[in-house]
């Protein structure tokens, strides 16, 4: 762009006056939420949910005891009811998947499970699984599918 160009292009878009000739933001003003009434009533079902929820429970003891008896702290039935949300939420198969188990370490220069090397190459006495030679360190452990002599590494 030329500076002939950008020059009366520049003025436009630094004039002052220019925010005259633009809309309100807004067409109606802002008018704030008001609450007439308290809050919605918990149903019982909801508060004895709570109670056999599982998890660990964030209250102390001497926050609930200047409670009533038949009172229940709002924070425990908020938390309850996100949990209970939650947990509807998820897809049916995400609720009862175990966490998946991480593969067996094993050792990159002779593959076995039970090796000393699974730590460290240095401790393994077997063979190279690849080239056979016990001064080889082995696979790279980020490429497993690449025999030890394809690593720029050892060559």
């Amino acid at each position: 762009m030329s500076a002939e160009v950008r020059k009366p292009l520049q003025l436009t878009i630094l004039d002052p006056k220019r925010s005259l000739n633009a809309p309100n933001a807004l067409a109606k003003p802002l008018i704030p939420h008001l609450v007439k009434k308290g809050t919605l009533p918990i149903s019982a079902q909801g508060i004895a949910s709570s109670s056999s929820m599982p998890g660990p429970s964030n209250h102390s003891s001497a926050s609930s005891s200047h409670l009533a008896s038949n009172e229940i702290p709002l924070h425990s039935i908020l938390e309850s009811l996100s949990r209970k949300r939650t947990i509807e939420s998820l897809p049916e198969p995400a609720r009862q998947q175990d966490p998946k188990k991480r593969k067996a370490r094993s050792c990159k220069k002779c593959g076995k499970e039970d090796c000393k090397g699974r730590r460290e190459v240095k401790s393994c006495l077997n063979l190279c699984q690849d080239c056979k030679k016990h001064a080889c360190k082995g696979r790279d452990s980020k490429r497993p599918s690449k025999k030890c002599w394809e690593n720029e590494e050892n060559a």
